[in-house]
């Protein structure tokens, strides 16, 4: 009886990864649009007054784009470091700090919000 081998699974060996350069991409478009919504934030708030939910536009896709860049970027980090391909470790090292970065900036703001929302409330309680 023989043993009949199979083939390897996965993207063959060195293959051009990618997964880093789609992160390094989707990290950098994240974080120009986080500094245009910071730029835009700072040269007129009030440009937020009275429109509707556009303005959160740049938000959302600063916030999903970083979470796919991060997450692109380290599958493709772990691709080159297991040895599966030798290309693009830094775009791939790029894309998942990028992305990461654009993503927690969003965070952060959320739950700086949160934290001013439930100190107003709680101020708002003992203020009878």
């Amino acid at each position: 009886m023989t043993t009949l081998q199979s083939p390897i699974v996965g993207p063959p060996s060195g293959h051009p990864n990618r997964k880093a350069i789609v992160s390094v991409v989707l990290g950098s478009v994240s974080m120009v649009c986080l500094v245009a919504f910071a730029v835009l934030l700072a040269v007129s708030p009030n440009r937020f007054d009275d429109t509707g939910w556009e303005w959160t536009l740049l938000p959302f896709v600063v916030l999903v784009g970083g979470m796919i860049a991060a997450f692109l970027g380290a599958l493709a980090w772990i691709d080159v470091r297991r040895g599966i391909t030798d290309r693009h470790l830094f775009e791939a090292q790029m894309g998942a700090i990028l992305g990461g970065i654009a993503a927690l900036a969003i965070v952060a703001a959320l739950v700086v919000l949160a934290i001013v929302f439930v100190m107003l409330m709680v101020s708002f309680v003992g203020a009878d």
